[in-house]
């Protein structure tokens, strides 16, 4: 009886380390993984912290104006000295109102015959004015201002003295009579009071 009690005791002694033993392995076995876990996260880990990195917005440059030498106006460098052309608008009250008087940097207002006024209308070739006129005839003394703004002249004939100095002294000018694609006759209105032209028709005979 003793012999049999020393026995069980001595079976149930083994089976309490085999179970130990196991114990023991997997615990071994998870602390492998939980080691092996634990490198990957370190290892992986970029070392420091994330620098952030900041852009520097853009330097605006600033914006440089000038006095234009035709009115002084303020506009960048490259329209100080534009191109222009000198316009002969009529001012007679069947051609009021006219087109294109508010777009002009230099208005001369001159006696043409009698009591009837006209205008000598500079603009400047680098704007756009889709419409200026309506357009009439030379005199000399309006040859004369647009000489000293180098501007040729655009006129629709003119008095003799007017046409034989533009012949005989070769000024730059546009005339409609030899020029009808560039100065169009308008039909809203009565001739000779609906002669007009553009300043991108100016620049296709001036510029380009």
């Amino acid at each position: 009886m003793v012999s049999l009690f020393r026995h069980r005791i001595s079976e149930g002694t083994h089976t309490s380390e085999v179970s130990s033993l196991r114990g023991l392995r997997w615990q071994i076995v998870a602390f492998g993984f939980g080691l092996a876990a634990l490198a990957w996260f370190v290892f992986t880990r970029p070392f420091g912290s994330p620098q952030r990195t900041e852009q520097t917005p853009p330097t605006a440059t600033p914006l440089v104006l000038v006095a234009r030498e035709l009115d002084g106006v303020l506009v960048t460098p490259e329209h100080v000295r534009p191109l222009v052309a000198a316009v002969l608008v009529d001012n007679f009250v069947n051609a009021r109102p006219q087109s294109g008087l508010d777009r002009a940097s230099v208005v001369i207002e001159a006696p043409a015959e009698a009591a009837i006024t006209r205008f000598l209308v500079i603009f400047p070739l680098d704007v756009d004015v889709p419409e200026i006129g309506p357009i009439r005839s030379a005199r000399p003394y309006f040859i004369d201002w647009s000489l000293e703004y180098h501007a040729p002249l655009i006129h629709v004939g003119g008095s003799p003295d007017a046409l034989g100095r533009m012949a005989h002294d070769a000024i730059r000018q546009l005339d409609e009579w030899r020029n009808e694609a560039l100065i169009w006759r308008s039909k809203k209105r009565p001739m000779p009071h609906n002669t007009y032209t553009s300043t991108e028709n100016l620049r296709v005979a001036f510029v380009q």
